[in-house]
């Protein structure tokens, strides 16, 4: 009997973002073959009103931008829902609507990677239909909802009832941003020409009323914020990239394209170690030893992530650490008083900084009275 033929695992497309010539979209007729991956990002935004009584939002559109890697072309739009009947669309009804725009029928979509960006995703998430059934995907970082190290494998019904697999992300360009550049205004000016349409406070806190008095206005305001988002995400993309020496990496924030450079540097200073120096370092004399201990990194630095008892104790550190909580409390009445909280930033790490940096050079073991016999949680995986 015949072995069958060993399923043939399937690779997330990456975006070769040195190919975006200073970070931006290039025009369909210089799309090189060489940039043709199967990516397609989204951009999207919207635009709502609030009844603070009511304590609900009324959603008054949808704007996406969209750019197909694979074919190079590039498109931005609107969607109005019926307002009267407070409609909302769920994510996969506006991806539905995003590609019939841009011409694209779903069953091309097969082992597509696509990549939805937002400015603070976690508002824009809040229009749609079916927030709170796919909100447990997603990670949480400064608030907002994105993916980090894995896409999503997910599917969509295409045209002819088939079922489409691809990969899902996503990002936003908040947590890309430098403290000072965190608002879209600012950091719209990053893109020359696209700059946020400024429009009067009074229409910023009624957008119902801006929609009905300057409806063309409107839209040229809320499809530039989408735009923007999205050349936005690229560039910085392409800067980080750039920076880190790397050409394909999808960054989910700017500590973390640091933390990359950080490593970068660190394996790069203190790899290229001659044997000689080695052997000089180390005061080797026999042949063996030399050859033992060469290409060996001879520093021994507190954040080393090639250090074995590092890479031994990884897993545990990150289990362990669950973040901090201060917490104060007054039981009962409290009348003619007032309570301030504050909260200092960035007061863990400095607490940590002033520390003393501990010896990690050897592995210490515990007497094994003190042993903790291993649990299994259900719905946790074992490290």
């Amino acid at each position: 009997m015949a072995r069958k033929k060993a399923k043939e695992k399937r690779r997330v497309p990456n975006v070769p973002w040195d190919k975006f010539l200073d970070g931006e979209i290039p025009p369909k007729d210089l799309n090189p073959e060489a940039i043709r991956s199967r990516i397609l990002f989204i951009a999207l935004d919207t635009e709502y009103q609030s009844n603070y009584t009511a304590n609900t939002n009324l959603c008054l559109s949808y704007q996406y931008a969209a750019y197909d890697l694979f074919e190079g072309s590039y498109k931005s739009g609107i969607f109005y829902p019926d307002i009267h009947k407070e409609e909302r669309f769920t994510l996969s009804e506006f991806t539905k609507k995003v590609l019939h725009e841009i011409n694209m029928p779903i069953s091309k979509l097969k082992d597509y990677r696509i990549i939805y960006v937002a400015h603070f995703f976690t508002a824009e998430w809040a229009m749609f239909k079916n927030r709170k059934e796919l909100h447990m995907k997603f990670e949480f970082i400064r608030k907002s909802m994105i993916t980090t190290n894995r896409s999503l494998s997910t599917t969509i019904i295409d045209e002819n009832g088939k079922t489409v697999n691809l990969w899902a992300d996503v990002r936003d360009t908040m947590l890309l941003l430098p403290e000072n550049y965190k608002s879209l205004e600012k950091a719209s000016t990053f893109i020359e020409g696209y700059e946020k349409i400024d429009i009067s406070t009074e229409y910023k806190s009624n957008m119902y009323q801006f929609m009905q008095d300057e409806p063309e206005l409107f839209e040229q305001y809320a499809i530039r914020d989408v735009e923007v988002t999205l050349k936005l995400f690229i560039k910085l993309q392409y800067m980080l990239n750039k920076i880190n020496g790397s050409t394909n990496k999808l960054f989910s924030t700017l500590a973390s394209a640091t933390t990359n450079d950080f490593r970068n540097f660190s394996k790069n200073k203190f790899q290229d170690i001659r044997l000689q120096d080695v052997s000089h370092a180390l005061d080797l004399t026999n042949e063996d030893e030399k050859s033992e201990e060469a290409g060996k990194l001879i520093h021994n630095m507190q954040f080393d992530r090639w250090h074995s008892l590092y890479r031994e104790y990884e897993s545990l550190a990150n289990r362990s650490y669950l973040g901090g909580l201060n917490s104060s409390y007054h039981i009962g009445k409290a009348e003619g008083y007032t309570f301030v909280d504050i909260d200092f930033k960035n007061c863990y790490p400095t607490a940590l900084n002033l520390l003393k940096i501990g010896d990690f050079g050897e592995k210490v073991d515990k007497p094994e009275k003190y042993k903790a016999s291993a649990i299994d949680l259900e719905g946790i995986e074992n490290a």
